[in-house]
């Protein structure tokens, strides 16, 4: 099955990320990277990521520009159809218990996990 036109999109923009997004944050950090990350990512809000994202990228390359240009719209939408209350009730109404969240980046994503009895 071929992807849509807005996966092949994303999977462009995305693509040349991936091998200098580490590099770049170990050489700037001192490889403290990860430490820094979760104590930013602990507060800032996700509607932040609508400005911040396409910002920090700028300052960084072009391409992680035009992903935090993709990422604001996209997260933002998606929180307002579907906001992490709804979510949640989702999750508890398909069965899984104990559901648990937690917020994982300044992008606004989320990692929900529970268990099924």
């Amino acid at each position: 099955m071929a992807a849509s036109t807005r996966t092949q999109h994303a999977r462009e923009l995305f693509a040349p990320l991936g091998p200098t997004y580490d590099r770049y944050a170990r050489l700037l950090s001192f490889g403290q990277d990860p430490r820094w990350r979760r104590f930013l990512v602990s507060r800032i809000p996700a509607e932040a990521v609508r400005v911040g994202l396409p910002l920090a990228g700028a300052a960084i390359s072009p391409g992680w520009h035009e992903v935090g240009r993709f990422l604001g719209p996209n997260i933002r939408g998606f929180y307002e159809r579907l906001p992490l209350d709804a979510l949640v009730e989702l999750w508890r109404a398909a069965g899984i218990e104990d559901v648990r969240y937690r917020r994982l980046s300044v992008g606004g994503g989320i990692v929900v996990w529970g268990t099924r009895s």
